[in-house]
């Protein structure tokens, strides 16, 4: 007896050193069990249930169940109780100073397979209530996120939203100065959208501004480009980029685009399609500017290409220094 608990004790004290080195608990659990294979059943034989030593078998299913789940553990017990059950009924008549019978046999099996459905039992319950609690929390997470994400969206564009564009300009505008990048903000609305509405209907002006949002989305291709409807017909941008010219570039991309789109729109100054107008504010360096600055400027930028006869962009310097027209 002594033998076998000094293998168990340096099967056991191996375990412990893989689990810390190697951190695997499946690797942990399969140690742990082939120990307890290999301490019960020698026990049983070596002490024929003297000091009724086989109580010491019901920690079997216990560990099993619980460390191996409810279904890998039944089978590791009707493995371990197959082997037990023979050994103690064979003992009938002869262990306990023959005093082990058949009844004895009967309760320890009762016993046995009673404890293990009680453990299976409760096993399985405890499964089901913390998959139920573990589905219920991944619903809250998402209707959480879902939440947040209408909270910071715009519900006709899918753009985001003038809040979620006042928490973004710190983040972008620290991380542009940081990496030595240049920082645009434009602004760009729809010339005479009023009257593109009064003359056409907003169920349409809601059509029209979707479409614009794709061109939008379809010109703000990298990642790290927000787009925002900030509220009726007026769109922002924010980027972040290794030179000056992008983003010029891009906001005439969008007006061009929009252009090509041949919305009709027979009050726009003659034009006879949609059209819009742009104003762009380009920092660099060390600058130091506020939301509401940044935004000023931008829109006086904007002011600036409505002045000049609209579908045109305006880049924001102190000479407001036009772009394309």
């Amino acid at each position: 007896m002594a033998l076998v608990d000094g293998i168990a004790l340096i099967l056991t004290t191996t375990a412990i050193f893989d689990y810390y080195h190697h951190k695997n608990l499946q690797r942990l659990d399969n140690t742990v069990i082939l120990v307890l294979y290999f301490l019960f059943i020698p026990l049983t034989l070596i002490t024929k249930n003297q000091d009724f030593t086989l109580i010491w078998t019901f920690f079997f299913p216990l560990f099993a169940i619980i460390t191996k789940g409810q279904y890998s553990g039944l089978i590791h017990t009707a493995v371990f109780y197959s082997i037990i059950f023979p050994i103690v009924f064979m003992g009938i008549g002869e262990w306990q100073n023959g005093t082990w019978s058949d009844k004895s046999f009967l309760r320890f099996a009762l016993a046995s397979l009673l404890l293990t459905y009680i453990i299976f039992y409760f096993k399985k319950s405890h499964d089901q209530v913390y998959d139920k609690l573990r589905g219920l929390l991944t619903k809250q997470k998402m209707l959480s996120k879902e939440m947040e994400m209408l909270s910071i969206t715009d519900p006709l564009t899918g753009l985001y939203n003038r809040r979620h564009l006042q928490q973004t300009f710190q983040r972008e505008f620290k991380r542009a100065r940081r990496d030595g990048h240049y920082f645009c903000f434009f602004i760009f609305d729809l010339d005479h959208f009023k009257e593109y509405n009064d003359n056409y209907g907003h169920g349409q002006g809601d059509i029209v501004l979707c479409q614009v949002t794709d061109i939008f989305k379809d010109c703000m291709r990298r990642s790290s480009d927000l787009a925002f409807r900030f509220g009726g017909e007026e769109f922002c941008g924010l980027l972040v980029s290794n030179n000056d010219h992008d983003a010029n570039l891009l906001v005439d991309n969008i007006r061009r685009k929009v252009e090509a789109k041949n919305i009709k729109h027979s009050h726009n100054d003659g034009r006879g399609v949609l059209t819009v107008s742009a104003g762009i504010h380009i920092l660099h360096g060390d600058t130091q500017i506020s939301f509401t600055d940044l935004y000023k400027a931008t829109d006086r930028a904007l002011y600036q290409a409505k002045a000049r006869g609209r579908n045109c962009c305006v880049n924001y310097t102190t000479k407001h220094e036009e772009l394309n027209t």
